[in-house]
């Protein structure tokens, strides 16, 4: 709501749940790449539940019910986001499972689309091998990707996605692009209402799903200068090309059908994507490739396993060890009697069949943590 009078003209805003504030200044200097205890790092994540088919009570239904006073489902999602800022702050690469924070307006920009502009020399990608498209294969794209060459000295090349902001507020941003052993450190500059924010990605390490670049005010509308992402060739990381596929500002609302039938099939949830399930993101966030025709061959049909399957996706094989980390945690609401000692405390769940070397480690480190 906005009033002007003579002397002065007052902006008021909704206020908004569940927003750590990335951008604001002071959390991460403006101009400034995060950087912290985790420059780096590579960690993925996943939050719990949340909306999905259930056939037996034939409609979306949350995995947990009303359980001593919290739906488990909602509630990991808001510690996640947390986490997610917290580690962005301490300069890792953040790749969550499910949807950062609360936003139910989205802009998602591919390569083609309006809003869109380059400058410089880039060169058009038609043949994948996977690539991110705004409509899920609806319709052809004959420019997968665009692609520059890398310059180590100066920038030469800048792709800008700038969208049209529905509503002011607080969105998170996420970058898509492929992963390959040409790729580089590459550079995004986010500009917000509070100025500028770089994040630099290693697509030689992680990519081919959502990557997190943080949650930045924007003003409602299309402005380059403070309301965009720009993708520059300039990087002294190695590598030989920097890739433009898609960028998103925002989570938006839930639109993958499910029923009985399965996924693809049925009604939408009508809910916020943050608040369905991992599966239901991870689902939409797979991209497209001629060497598959279906998410289901990359990441399943179980919420369990889904967010594990992607991110063994996104991870190049050849990353050192101790570059990467997931973590998936949950808060369980519990059946048990509070008072006593088998209902509190942390426990560290991990894989009897087929463990990692150090997953024992890591999991009785963290609950020594917590």
């Amino acid at each position: 709501y906005r009033s002007v009078d003579t002397q002065r003209a007052w902006s008021f805003e909704t206020l908004e749940p569940r927003l750590p504030l990335a951008g604001v200044p002071g959390l991460v200097p403006m101009g400034a790449q995060p950087s912290g205890t985790l420059d780096g790092k590579i960690v993925y994540t996943s939050g719990g539940h949340g909306w999905q088919w259930n056939d037996n009570l034939g409609r979306w239904a949350t995995d947990r019910g009303n359980l001593l006073s919290m739906v488990e489902d909602f509630g990991n999602q808001d510690q996640m986001s947390y986490y997610a800022d917290y580690l962005l702050r301490a300069g890792a690469t953040v790749v969550p499972m499910r949807p950062v924070g609360r936003q139910a307006s989205e802009v998602v920009l591919d390569n083609d689309s309006p809003g869109v502009t380059w400058s410089g020399a880039w060169g058009n990608n038609t043949v994948g091998p996977r690539w991110y498209d705004e409509d899920y294969g609806a319709v052809t794209d004959a420019v997968k990707y665009r692609f520059a060459t890398v310059n180590s000295t100066s920038e030469t090349a800048v792709a800008t996605y700038t969208p049209n902001i529905p509503a002011a507020g607080f969105y998170p941003v996420y970058a898509w692009a492929s992963m390959g052993t040409n790729r580089t450190d590459q550079l995004y500059r986010i500009h917000h209402t509070g100025g500028e924010t770089q994040v630099t990605i290693d697509h030689r390490r992680v990519g081919n799903g959502w990557v997190y670049l943080g949650t930045f005010h924007f003003d409602a509308g299309s402005s380059p200068s403070d309301g965009s992402v720009q993708i520059s060739n300039k990087s002294s990381g190695g590598g030989s090309v920097v890739i433009a596929d898609s960028i998103r500002f925002g989570n938006g609302m839930g639109d993958l059908p499910w029923g009985a039938n399965g996924i693809g099939t049925g009604n939408v949830s009508g809910y916020p994507r943050e608040d369905e399930d991992s599966l239901v993101w991870l689902w939409r966030g797979v991209g497209q490739s001629s060497s598959f025709s279906s998410p289901s061959a990359i990441i399943g049909t179980s919420n369990v396993s889904a967010p594990i399957l992607m991110a063994a996706q996104m991870n190049a094989n050849s990353n050192p060890y101790g570059t990467s980390v997931y973590v998936s945690f949950h808060s369980n609401a519990t059946t048990g009697d509070p008072n006593t000692a088998t209902s509190r405390g942390a426990i560290g769940l991990i894989s009897a069949a087929d463990p990692t070397p150090n997953q024992s480690s890591l999991a009785a480190s963290m609950g020594r943590q917590l």
